[in-house]
């Protein structure tokens, strides 16, 4: 065997051969991310797909090939499966057909906008989330960047924003605008 698992060979002149295996920095984003859905979760069958969670103040969550059974469909986030108005964000997206389009809200909505599906059903989706605060009992930030495939209705989108809820964050919804079903994809969530 070479080295030790997770460790990496650095240079160091104060060694005979001037290298030395050395443990991952502690307090590091990698070396704290714990997978809370071991194979991650597919996104199938149902409008609406929940996952449970807690103990974590930071989720990292990553949704690949993610698409709907029709097309021009939003897909959307929910905390604690709260519909109430406790969701804001700003942000901006671009279109399929390069048309930058701003999307915000200043006032609060009942759900976090992830991005659009394409035109034709079955575009494929991608969407990495950070959620900070889910421990606390104050404000909890939200960041996305989303990608879709497709034509004039894909877009890609970059929304910051928050949850005003109060709870620890136990559960994370991810649903379509239109109650289309899911019909392919996987989310993978992380806690830190």
């Amino acid at each position: 065997a070479v080295g030790t698992n997770v460790h990496t060979l650095v240079a160091d002149s104060s060694t005979a051969t001037g290298l030395k295996w050395e443990a991952p920095a502690s307090g590091g984003m990698s070396a704290n991310l714990t997978l809370l859905n071991t194979g991650g979760t597919a996104l199938t069958g149902a409008a609406s797909i929940t996952v449970n969670v807690s103990a974590y103040d930071r989720y990292y969550i990553y949704i690949q090939q993610a698409s709907f059974g029709s097309g021009d469909v939003i897909a959307n986030l929910r905390i604690n499966g709260d519909t109430t108005n406790k969701y804001g964000f700003i942000g901006f997206g671009w279109y399929g057909t390069g048309l930058l389009r701003d999307w915000y809200t200043l006032s609060q909505t009942s759900s976090f906008q992830l991005g659009n599906q394409g035109n034709t059903a079955g575009d494929d989706m991608f969407f990495a989330i950070d959620i900070i605060g889910g421990k606390s009992s104050v404000i909890k930030r939200i960041q996305s960047v989303g990608v879709a495939s497709g034509s004039s209705t894909a877009s890609n989108q970059i929304y910051t924003g928050q949850y005003t809820g109060t709870a620890e964050i136990t559960s994370l919804t991810f649903y379509t605008s239109s109650a289309t079903n899911w019909d392919n994809g996987t989310v993978y969530i992380y806690g830190a």
